[in-house]
């Protein structure tokens, strides 16, 4: 089995995505994103795909359950991850350039994440990782961010790029992704490893 990954900038989607207003952005991305899907999933130009959402506001494709998607965008990427599987997806990309408040990451860490925070040779670097293999655990789970975030603890020591964790009582792999414009982290709702991830343009 193979998940299909794709990331892109936001000029992409659209050459002059920083001219489009906020509504207009979401048109384009969702467009985008279901040109992707169709091709990875075998359908034709303009095959219609009706989402549903969960009670927390997680899309799913209605007319295709045996397909699993996630996606997120930032200020300048978008990325997006497909597979024909019945474990629920998550992911979540940032871009650079980026800062972060130092109150803003003591809220969003453990009190153990913070400490790796506290002594990484690049704290920007780590805190990106660690929020958005958050992210991306709670979007498999499809509950989104609105929990408090400290006592979820990754057990990331910023060293590895992919593992595993139990969380509430039900386990996910994942894996982080780093790129000199962007983080990325994916994460599914399984015990097993990633499977074979395929980058399609």
């Amino acid at each position: 089995m193979t998940l299909y990954l794709h990331v892109a900038a936001h000029t992409d989607v659209c050459r002059h995505f920083s001219e489009l207003n906020l509504a207009q952005r979401r048109v384009a991305v969702r467009e985008y994103a279901h040109a992707w899907l169709r091709c990875c999933m075998g359908l034709p130009v303009g095959a219609d795909l009706r989402l549903g959402h969960n009670a927390h506001g997680k899309p799913y494709l209605l007319d295709s359950p045996e397909w699993q998607f996630n996606l997120s965008h930032s200020k300048r990427h978008l990325a997006i991850v497909c597979g024909h599987t019945p474990h629920s997806l998550g992911i979540d990309i940032e871009s650079y350039p980026r800062t972060i408040r130092p109150a803003v990451a003591e809220a969003s860490l453990s009190a153990t994440e913070f400490a790796h925070y506290q002594q990484a040779a690049e704290p920007l670097r780590y805190w990106l990782q660690v929020w958005t293999l958050k992210e991306a655990l709670l979007k498999a789970a499809g509950v989104g961010i609105q929990q408090d975030l400290r006592l979820l603890d990754t057990g990331f020591d910023g060293s590895e790029t992919q593992g595993s964790i139990v969380w509430q009582q039900q386990a996910y792999a994942h894996l982080s992704l780093s790129h000199a414009h962007y983080q990325c982290a994916l994460a599914w709702q399984s015990a097993a490893p990633l499977p074979e991830l395929t980058y399609l343009p």
